[in-house]
This record gives C-alpha cells, structure tokens and sequence, in this order.
C-alpha cells in the first residue's frame, strides 16, 4: 500500500496546531479501529483490542514498517524455538 499523501497533509496541519486536523485524525483512528473491531459475529476483551489495535496501526503505516515488525517478531520466533 502506497503513502497516502492526505495522511502527511493531515500530520503537517497537526504540527501547525489545527485543532481541526486532531479532530480529522482521531475520526480515522476510530474507522480504522472500528473496521476490525466490530465485525459480525466478534467479541473482544480490553487486552486483544488493545492488540489489535496496535496491529491495525502498524498495517495502516509504512509499508516497510509493517515488513520489518514481522521479521523481527518471526527472528524472535525462531530464536524461542532454538532454545527449547
């Protein structure tokens, strides 16, 4: 997935102090969270949002931010497993 240009336009504005821009940036949050959180048929408890939610971040972000978490989480991984 590609940068979005508006998400930059938006952290640009942020850092200016428009208050406007807080307000667009916790809406998309919220549809980001609200997209994975309140499918059919799904319950969640305070941990596993709080983990999905950090995970639906990272997905949002740099693609290259989403890679390298997964290749540290699976370095990890394979580390715990050579150990036992």
């Amino acid at each position: 997935m590609p940068p979005d240009p508006s998400f930059d336009a938006l952290i640009t504005r942020l850092r200016t102090g428009d208050q406007d821009a807080a307000v667009e940036l916790f809406d998309r949050f919220k549809t980001v969270v609200g997209q994975r959180l309140n499918l059919a048929g799904i319950r969640w408890g305070a941990d596993g949002t709080d983990e999905v939610c950090h995970l639906r971040a990272l997905f949002e972000s740099e693609p290259s931010q989403w890679a390298a978490f997964w290749k540290r989480s699976l370095n990890g991984l394979m580390d715990d497993c050579s150990t036992n």
